[in-house]
């Protein structure tokens, strides 16, 4: 499965800074974390290795409300259920459960 490097460094960044890790060292920190391969998870951000079904199902574990969709496609949102608002213009997405829609 081809996933851009990228975004697999775009959650590896979320995660270190989430954690207040120092910039440099949140690639180290998310392996020693969560008891990865460094080498391996280096290709994966450097798209020299493609990503398999065990590995998302890894990144499912360590970020639970990860949007499969961003991570696969092209949506917008790395998150499920989070507020999207890109540029004045765009459109502001909220979702709410029903109910909060009743109270």
């Amino acid at each position: 499965m081809t996933i851009e490097g990228e975004k697999i460094k775009q959650l590896i960044s979320y995660y270190g800074a989430d954690k207040g890790y120092p910039e440099k060292s949140y690639l180290v920190r998310f392996c020693d974390d969560n008891n990865l391969n460094y080498k391996q998870w280096s290709a994966y951000c450097s798209s020299t290795q493609n990503l398999g079904l065990k590995i998302i199902e890894v990144l499912m574990d360590i970020f639970p409300d990860l949007n499969l969709n961003w991570l696969l496609k092209e949506d917008v949102s790395m998150f499920k259920n989070t507020n999207v608002l890109n540029e004045p213009g765009d459109f502001y997405v909220k979702e709410i459960s029903n109910q909060a829609i009743f109270n």
